[in-house]
């Protein structure tokens, strides 16, 4: 269960890291979005 559990978080882990770099990509693009 808790190998489960780490498999869990791991994998929303990279779905927050990967939103989390394409928010940063679309305001670096567009500064006036900060």
């Amino acid at each position: 269960m808790s190998v489960n559990k780490n498999y869990y978080y791991r994998k929303i882990d990279l779905e927050l890291t990967k939103y989390y770099k394409k928010s940063k990509d679309r305001i670096s693009k567009n500064p006036d979005f900060e």
